[in-house]
């Protein structure tokens, strides 16, 4: 590689090899993150939540506090990224570094190098903590099955309509799709579906039931989705607003009766829910 990327390899290997020295076995790359979510929003996952800096404990003094379940009544302040696009990072990351270098290519270096090229790494630390602090590598075959919540929303005073986005970013791009999102831990599939429609469309459910669940292996992806299908009722006097932008081009309804059949639907197995209404 050229200067740049050479710069990058020798600070990398110290960076990775102190979290191997203190038992980790992954190495967050925080800096690069932040940038690259500026650059591209669409690549990653968010929420937002109460995030306070705990400024007085001995042991905790500097540790920002996410209030995730609204017990402190505190005002929403802080997006958290919990989930990012890792092979569109790494490509964006590794392509950037080379377009520099190939820009200053006949520039000569005269920087000398930190580490060997073949400098070994220590041995890949055993990490003891939860499985948020060093997630262990996906082997192939080993991935986990995700469990995804679609809400199909039907408003008093609007039969026959459902509400429904044409997706942005680059999973699914184009592609229209119900609300919804991730069932997170010990949370209920009604929960779930109350809480991603209110933070994707504002809107505040009435009345949530189960509607189907389908079986949605996505190998050319490298996913596999458990889909669960939930029915919730709005009152009249709700409209949807856009609440994620670089997700969405917004909400609209549209008739059910049409719903399967536009081209770019982003639903798996449409049979089970043509069955059930």
């Amino acid at each position: 590689g050229g200067e740049l990327a050479s710069f990058c390899y020798d600070i990398s290997t110290y960076y990775i090899a102190a979290y191997y020295k203190l038992n980790h076995s992954a190495v967050p790359v925080h800096d690069p993150a932040t940038i690259y979510y500026l650059l591209h929003p669409e690549k990653f996952k968010s929420r937002d939540v109460r995030v306070d800096v705990e400024t007085h404990g001995k042991i905790t003094r500097g540790q920002s506090v996410a209030d995730w379940t609204g017990q402190t009544k505190g005002k929403i302040n802080c997006k958290v990224l919990l989930e990012v696009d890792a092979k569109a990072f790494h490509k964006f990351f590794v392509s950037t570094i080379a377009v520099k270098d190939q820009i200053h290519a006949t520039r000569p270096s005269k920087r000398p190098r930190l580490v060997k090229e073949d400098s070994d790494l220590p041995p890949v630390g055993s990490c003891k903590g939860p499985h948020t602090c060093c997630n262990p590598p996906v082997k192939p075959g080993q991935g986990v099955v995700r469990v995804g919540v679609g809400v199909i929303i039907v408003q008093e005073g609007r039969p026959g309509h459902v509400l429904v986005s044409r997706r942005k970013g680059s999973h699914g791009a184009g592609k229209v799709q119900l609300p919804g999102g991730h069932l997170e831990m010990y949370e209920s599939w009604e929960d779930c579906a109350i809480r991603e429609v209110e933070e994707e469309t504002a809107i505040k459910l009435k009345k949530v039931v189960f509607a189907a669940v389908t079986d949605d292996p996505m190998p050319e992806e490298e996913k596999h989705y458990i889909t669960v299908f939930m029915i919730g009722s709005c009152t009249a006097d709700q409209e949807p607003q856009t609440m994620e932008p670089e997700k969405c081009d917004g909400w609209f309804w549209a008739p059910w009766g049409q719903v399967f059949h536009i081209p770019a639907l982003d639903l798996r197995n449409l049979s089970v829910l043509k069955r059930k209404f």
